[in-house]
């Protein structure tokens, strides 16, 4: 079960009266501020500093977490 605050990556579409359309670009990284009643989740791209999300199916969000991997090789 998603809950607010947790990071997710947008897999699918949403539906925006009736149409399923591709609001946030899949792949995108964000944020989940809301949950409705109904189950779908509101999110905003991570760090975008944007209030204002759209509602998701959480089918179509995938949750996950950000990591830190150094990048290895020669220091300049």
């Amino acid at each position: 079960m998603l809950k607010v605050g947790d990071l997710v990556k947008v897999t699918g579409t949403t539906d925006v009266g009736g149409l399923e359309t591709e609001i946030i670009p899949i792949g995108t990284i964000c944020e989940a501020i809301d949950v409705g009643d109904d189950g779908f989740i509101e999110v905003v791209p991570y760090k975008s500093g944007n209030g204002y999300g759209y509602w998701y199916d959480p089918k179509d969000l995938e949750k996950g977490r950000l990591e830190w991997i150094p990048e290895r090789g020669e220091l300049v």
